[in-house]
This record gives C-alpha cells, structure tokens and sequence, in this order.
C-alpha cells in the first residue's frame, strides 16, 4: 500500500486505522511514526463529522496496534482534555522525557 496524505489517513474508518497500524510490513522508519500517525488520527476533529467527535472512544483499541516494546523508552504519551463548544474533548500528546527527569510534548 502507497502512502496516504493526512486528509486520505484522517478519513479512514477505525476498522481501516487498526488494521493498517496492526501490519507487520508496515514501512515506517520506527513506532514512533505508528504511535504518531495513531496519535493524529484520534485527535483529528471535524465538526461536521460525527465520526470524527466519536475517535476518543476508540483509542484503546487504536493504541493497541502501537506496538509499545518497540518504542523508545524516552517516547510516551498521555491523554489530555481540550475545552470544544460541546465540552471537554480528550486530546492525546506524545511526549519525549529527558534526561533531566522533565518531558516536552512532540
């Protein structure tokens, strides 16, 4: 499968999502790029799609095709709540720690 363009990836079902980020010839120089393209698929928002407000429910079983052990120990993520017009959303941040024991988002 060729690349996709954000808008191609943002439009993709769950069930599309889960089973490309779950495929072990999946291309990608590390996981960091599978945790990252997880990440922005669960944190695009559309107002006009119901869809699209509906991803947070469905990070479990995203997160779940990350393959965590393969992640640098210095990369994590963290679920987060941004204020919308409907209410509190959750938005989902990856961060790198450092040596300092602080973290910066990515």
């Amino acid at each position: 499968m060729d690349a996709v363009s954000e808008d191609e990836w943002s439009r993709l079902s769950v069930d599309e999502v889960v089973e490309l980020l779950s495929c072990d010839e999946l291309n990608v120089p590390d996981e960091r790029s599978v945790l990252d393209a997880a990440l922005t698929w669960l944190n695009h928002v559309d107002v006009d799609d119901d869809d699209a407000c509906r991803r947070p429910l469905h990070a479990a079983r995203v997160l779940a095709a990350v393959k965590l052990p393969l992640l640098s120990p210095q990369v994590s993520f963290r679920c987060a709540y941004a204020k919308t017009k409907e209410g509190k959303r959750p938005i989902f941040l990856m961060r790198r720690l450092r040596f300092d024991g602080r973290s910066t988002v990515i």
